[in-house]
């Protein structure tokens, strides 16, 4: 399991895929990197996993990001 800065970096290399997959395919949502996170074994936490301050304003800025590609 990952932790810290590696977590971090999982979460945004995750957050990238999915916007390059496109909103059809993979929206983004909190939930949605906690599941796949979980799925690739990088974490095995709930959701509260990705409640930091800034993992939230992480994903909230891909989820803007994806929003204004659509």
């Amino acid at each position: 399991m990952l932790r810290g800065k590696e977590l971090d970096q999982a979460i945004e290399n995750e957050l990238q895929l999915m916007l390059l997959e496109g909103y059809d395919k993979s929206p983004i949502s909190h939930k949605s990197v906690h599941d796949r996170l979980v799925a690739r074994k990088h974490i095995s936490g709930g959701l509260s996993t990705l409640s930091n301050l800034k993992r939230k304003s992480l994903i909230s800025r891909y989820i803007a990001e994806q929003i204004d590609v659509c």
